[in-house]
């Protein structure tokens, strides 16, 4: 695939001007549109390594059915919806309004969490574009704070519907294909299942880390990471204030007992939310605070990062499982390292220790229910 430059015309249209951002699905420009004369957002998307000409031919065509579902939520607030895609260079680039502000993953970076006043403002403006989309039968299945725009007079706009889906589109869903930002993502997703409760689910990490500047459960890597999505339960936040009871609702592991986004937009108003700060054991938070993770850690993790979308689950109906993400790390590393270095023989002890513990919590979970 060739390297983008700036000055690139997509489409014919689109002039790319500079990169505003990249992420693992992507990179998002700023470009100018050559017919309407403005500025617009324009996301080069990258799509998996495809086995055949006819799977990857299938993937556009998933594409671009998803971008016409997102362009269905152009005049809903709060949402910074798709209003056109382009085929180029056989890949898609999807167009969508230049918002002026940054995002709030930007913002609790370069001034820290947000006050419990302008959480709750961002939690009501991302609850009622979640609403809006699940209304009109789409997830967006990768919510998080890089997808948060932050408008200059406080607003708040969920944006990048690019790995959106529509409830009607199953056909072209690759089997066990798991899309979305790991430490975001709701437990049932590792099980095949993107329904609307994986967007709240998500959306409460996003609260909790919006609140108190700690995302809950990043750890020191991708299999450990996954280990805490499914069997670790975050403390109270501290500082959500009106908050908390909705961010512990949203967090629930069981899609079922998660709040719809309309649901949570009532929790909001009702005298138990208000009050539920409140009742929060400072001693009990402290004592199960969640790990510091040291900027070393986040960068080793950055290092080990795992496309999700190119491990084959082998749990049930092709779940996805910790063992498989530690597999995808193995496998890597010994590509990086020439094939034979691996683990030592206590790494690799202490590895299988960490799995069969995880594999057996999970499984005594399962019993009690």
């Amino acid at each position: 695939m060739r390297e983008t430059r700036p000055g690139t015309v997509i489409g014919g249209r689109y002039r790319l001007e500079v990169a505003l951002a990249r992420g693992g699905f992507g990179v998002v420009w700023k470009a100018h549109d050559l017919r309407l004369e403005l500025a617009v957002a324009v996301k080069e998307v990258y799509l998996p390594p495809a086995t055949s000409p006819e799977e990857h031919a299938a993937r556009l065509t998933r594409a671009r059915r998803e971008a016409r579902h997102a362009a269905a939520l152009r005049d809903r607030p709060h949402i910074v919806a798709v209003h056109d895609m382009v085929i180029e260079e056989d890949r898609p680039w999807m167009v969508m309004r230049l918002v002026d502000g940054r995002s709030l993953e930007q913002h609790i970076s370069a001034r820290g969490v947000l006050p419990a006043g302008q959480a709750m403002r961002a939690a009501r403006c991302l609850l009622g574009a979640l609403a809006a989309a699940h209304g009109a039968g789409i997830v967006h299945r990768d919510v998080k704070p890089a997808n948060v725009m932050m408008t200059a007079d406080g607003d708040c706009l969920l944006t990048d519907f690019g790995i959106a889906q529509h409830a009607t589109d199953t056909s072209l869903t690759g089997s066990g294909a798991v899309i979305g930002s790991l430490e975001y993502m709701a437990p049932e997703r590792f099980s095949g299942q993107d329904l609307p409760a994986g967007d709240l689910f998500s959306l409460g990490v996003t609260l909790y880390q919006a609140t108190e500047g700690v995302s809950p459960f990043l750890r020191g890597d991708a299999g450990a990471t996954l280990a805490a999505l499914l069997r670790e339960t975050p403390p109270v936040p501290r500082n959500a204030g009106e908050l908390t009871g909705v961010i512990t609702a949203l967090l629930d592991k069981e899609p079922r007992h998660r709040p719809t986004a309309d649901e949570a937009l009532r929790l909001l108003d009702a005298p138990a939310t208000r009050h539920a700060a409140t009742a929060v054991d400072r001693a009990t938070q402290r004592k199960f605070a969640p790990p510091h993770v040291t900027d070393a850690a986040r960068a080793r993790a950055a290092e080990k990062h795992i496309d999700l979308r190119q491990i084959k689950g082998s749990g049930r109906n092709g779940s996805i499982t910790v063992q498989d993400v530690y597999a995808a790390e193995g496998d890597r590393s010994r590509q990086r390292t020439g094939g034979d270095a691996g683990l030592s023989a206590v790494g690799c002890l202490a590895l299988l220790g960490a799995v069969v513990g995880v594999v057996a919590a999970v499984v005594a979970v399962l019993a009690q229910r």
